[in-house]
């Protein structure tokens, strides 16, 4: 048997309207022709004698031949599928009904009642059908510049190959399920895709790299904190001074981690009687962390580790910002502001802004970052002459140390005015992978 022997169906079940225990027949009267809406009609049922007509053996066949080829057909494991025509015909399928998809390599669940749309098409629009038991796996390839979205078929599949020279970042658009994918981006350029729904959010995947990904209905989340790298680590490289990268002979990606120098703390300025100095701590620089094909560059690479900001001389000065972290010319991380100084008094309750916003320069799509947000803790007067807040926030990068502002300090009244302490410098880490 094959996909072209499929049965025929019909939508109302064989004397639906007939003699049966709770059907009235509905075949005008003397009309012995057997029919789907009244099954055999009376005038069959009478003794010829009395003016009966005997049932058509034509009628007989056909009704067996058609129920039995539909048997037939069930019983070799086959099934229908999606039909319009039957759809409009039956008010819709059920929920919980489950067809076979167009190419025969899985299925379609409904979710909803009376559902009579189809469940393939080229928009990511709710059909009310959701994938089960796909095999095979979706190609796209010759990605460039524009984005793509995925079919319905296309995104049933589970695993998700991409190919292509990107030339811009992409969307690669799925339908708002509740499903895994695991999409493996083998495209080359020094830009990535990222996977989301029509209105939600995703995940960018640079190329390269393999995600698992999770579809919740609405948005396309990260299924671990981990991209899969291909090949195997071969080498880490801290550089915690600007220095000349050099990658090791097999290395073929790079996961970069990296932060600007932090800012030094503010000067914190003499004092009169009645009040109270202080300086802020300074902020810390911006963090990145991002995967790097070496193809994105050629030979060595300089990279330069911003030094921690200057501190300023004893006064009310505000502290120095921290120096630029940067590699060749893919990626520049701003160094943290310096912090604030001033006074506290009763009337004056705090000092110092706790955020700074700063633009990150990458040629590459990051993987996580610190948004362009330094940040650093504000002194605050918890009661009369107690205070909190002067020590630096840590950075986001291990250990928090460097990259970390300077910290501040606060003196009583009638003091003399302090130099504020230098930030720390910042540092980048790269893995070398196969």
């Amino acid at each position: 048997m094959n996909t072209t022997g499929l049965p025929k169906k019909q939508p109302v079940p064989f004397g639906a309207n007939g003699q049966r225990e709770d059907l009235l027949p509905t075949t005008p009267a003397g009309d012995n022709t057997a029919s789907y809406d009244a099954g055999f009609p009376p005038v069959t049922m009478i003794l010829k004698a009395a003016g009966g007509l005997p049932p058509k053996g034509q009628d007989m066949n056909q009704i067996l031949f058609e129920l039995s080829a539909i048997a037939r057909w069930m019983n070799a494991g086959a099934s229908y599928p999606f039909d319009a025509t039957f759809a409009s015909a039956v008010g819709g399928y059920p929920k919980g009904a489950v067809l076979p998809n167009s190419t025969s390599t899985g299925y379609w669940m409904n979710q909803t009642e009376n559902n009579s749309s189809t469940p393939e098409t080229s928009a990511t629009v709710n059909t009310g059908w959701v994938p089960v038991d796909q095999y095979g796996v979706t190609a796209i390839t010759g990605l460039a510049a524009a984005s793509v979205t995925l079919t319905t078929l296309q995104a049933a599949k589970s695993r998700i190959t991409l190919a292509g020279t990107l030339t811009a970042n992409i969307n690669l658009i799925f339908p708002a399920w509740v499903n895994t994918w695991v999409v493996i981006n083998n495209c080359t350029g020094t830009f990535s895709v990222t996977c989301k729904t029509p209105s939600g959010t995703g995940v960018t995947i640079p190329n390269g790299l393999t995600a698992v990904i999770n579809g919740d209905g609405t948005n396309i989340n990260q299924d671990s904190n981990l991209l899969g790298l291909p090949g195997r680590l071969l080498n880490t490289q801290t550089f915690t001074a600007s220095g000349t990268y050099t990658p090791t002979p097999g290395t073929n990606t790079l996961k970069v981690r990296a932060i600007g120098g932090g800012g030094s703390s503010g000067g914190v300025p003499a004092t009169p009687a009645g009040q109270t100095g202080l300086s802020q701590a300074g902020y810390y620089g911006q963090f990145i962390e991002l995967i790097i094909p070496v193809t994105a560059f050629t030979g060595q690479q300089t990279v330069i580790v911003g030094a921690g900001g200057v501190p300023p001389s004893a006064g009310g000065n505000t502290g120095n910002a921290g120096g630029v972290t940067s590699f060749g010319s893919i990626f520049f991380l701003p160094g943290g502001p310096g912090g604030a100084a001033g006074f506290i008094s009763a009337s004056n309750g705090s000092a110092g802004a706790s955020l700074s916003t700063q633009a990150i320069t990458s040629t590459i799509t990051p993987i996580n970052s610190s948004g362009g947000i330094s940040r650093s803790s504000t002194v605050l007067q918890a009661t009369p002459g107690s205070f909190i807040g002067q020590m630096p926030l840590p950075s986001p990068i291990e250990g928090g140390f460097y990259g970390s502002g300077g910290i501040g300090a606060v003196i009583g009244a009638s003091s003399a005015a302090l130099p504020g302490v230098a930030g720390n410098r910042g540092v980048m880490i790269i893995q070398e992978f196969s």
